[in-house]
């Protein structure tokens, strides 16, 4: 079963934001890692870059397919997950704690649209 956890934040598209103060944590969801497969390599954003929500910012590579990373939010990157680097599964494995992608600053229209664990799982 699918997990859509409480507390966070989603886009339509599958992405995930976990919001801490001015800060946001960004990743793809249980759902979304299951339709890509076991993902062999992770583009990830550009530490420092402007993103407005829609960029794309990255990429995923599984087995069955490429798919761009979209930005769920509007912001500047100031980290990302370098265990994907060496560990692209974490995805899989862990997409809610350890596959994480990047840390974002918040713009301050940064998380409009977003939906709660609940209206995700209505989608």
């Amino acid at each position: 079963m699918t997990v859509i956890k409480e507390g966070l934040r989603y886009a339509k598209d599958g992405m995930w934001v976990k919001i801490e103060g001015t800060k946001a944590v960004i990743g793809i969801s249980d759902s979304a890692q299951d339709d890509l497969g076991e993902v062999i390599y992770v583009q990830t954003p550009v530490i420092g870059r402007n993103v407005s929500k829609g960029d794309e910012i990255g990429a995923l590579e599984s087995f069955k397919s490429v798919i761009p990373i979209v930005s769920p939010i509007s912001g500047t990157v100031v980290s990302i997950n370098k265990a994907l680097e060496e560990e692209p599964s974490l995805m899989n494995s862990s997409p809610y704690d350890e596959g994480w992608i990047a840390e974002f600053e918040i713009a301050p229209e940064g998380i409009e649209g977003l939906y709660t664990a609940e209206e995700y799982r209505s989608l």
